[in-house]
Parts: structure tokens; C-alpha cells; sequence
């Protein structure tokens, strides 16, 4: 599994767009969590995701808790926590990347690949579908940090 795991990594680095190829500021080290909210190249679907929150803790710069929810255009909100088991967190190791792995629940064959990673653009988040070893789809989002109810209404609340 271990080989596996390695193997899907490395083909996420190959997958993923441009953003990739750029390398972290060799000053910033994470902070002990993020909050953020990614934008996913929109698909032709009858409620697309629109948004993806993902949301991640760290400790010495690995990765400790990992959340990613889906949200549609309706709403609906999908937690990769209740679609996949058996998932596992890494950090590669020298660079601003963590990634998650999971079976998913309704087919034992399909499997994916979560990675969040920051460069000097800023955040993204790259999922990777596999039925098999064959890969079904790939997606990357770029990421912002998400506002808190709190920074919200600190700025409605402004004079501007």
C-alpha cells in the first residue's frame, strides 16, 4: 500500500497544472492550522461544487488533521471524512506540501488522493480520483484563507 501510496504521489506531481513547478518562499513555515476556502474549475453538472473548504493542522510542519467539504451551488455539502476510509496523512518532507489518502466507502476499488500545498502564488488544493490504478479525474483549486464569522462581522461593522 505503502508503494502505492508513493506512486500516486509522484503521479500527482506529474498531473498537476503549472502552479506546481514553483517552489516555497524558503522563509515561510506553516502556521498551526489553516482555514481555507479553494474555487474549482466549474464543471457541467445539473449543482456543480463551487467551493471547497479545506481546513488542516500542523505540527512541526507535518500534517496532523486534514478536512475537505465539497459545497454545490444548492448548498449541499459533501465531507470527504464520510465518503473515504482508511485514510492516511504524509508530509513531504523539505516542502509546504500535505497530502491525505482514502478508500472510498460505497467501492473498495476507487481511492483518493487529497494534497494541499503553498508555493510563492499561495494555496492550492489538488485531488486525484483513481478507479484501480487508473486515473478517473483531476482537479486543482487554488485557495484563499476563509474569513471567520468574527473578521466578517468586524468589517461589516467598519466605517468605510
Amino acid at each position: 500500500m505503502t508503494k502505492f501510496f508513493m506512486t500516486a504521489a509522484a503521479l500527482i506531481l506529474l498531473s498537476v497544472s503549472a502552479h506546481a513547478g514553483f517552489k516555497a518562499s524558503p522563509n515561510y513555515h506553516p502556521p498551526d492550522s489553516v482555514q481555507l476556502v479553494c474555487v474549482p474549475p466549474l464543471l457541467k453538472e445539473l449543482d456543480p461544487v463551487v467551493r471547497i473548504h479545506v481546513g488542516a493542522s500542523f505540527e512541526n510542519e507535518k500534517v496532523e488533521t486534514f478536512s475537505v467539504v465539497h459545497e454545490t451551488y444548492l448548498v449541499k455539502k459533501y465531507d470527504r471524512s464520510d465518503q473515504y476510509i482508511n485514510a492516511k496523512l504524509a508530509t513531504k518532507d523539505g516542502f509546504l506540501e500535505w497530502y491525505w489518502q482514502g478508500t472510498e466507502v460505497r467501492d473498495i476499488n476507487v481511492s483518493m488522493i487529497g494534497r494541499l500545498y503553498r508555493n510563492e502564488q499561495g494555496w492550492y488544493y489538488v485531488e486525484v480520483l483513481f478507479r484501480g490504478r487508473n486515473v478517473e479525474f483531476v482537479m486543482t483549486a487554488p485557495c484563499v484563507a476563509e474569513l471567520s464569522a468574527e473578521v466578517l462581522g468586524n468589517r461589516s461593522e467598519s466605517n468605510f
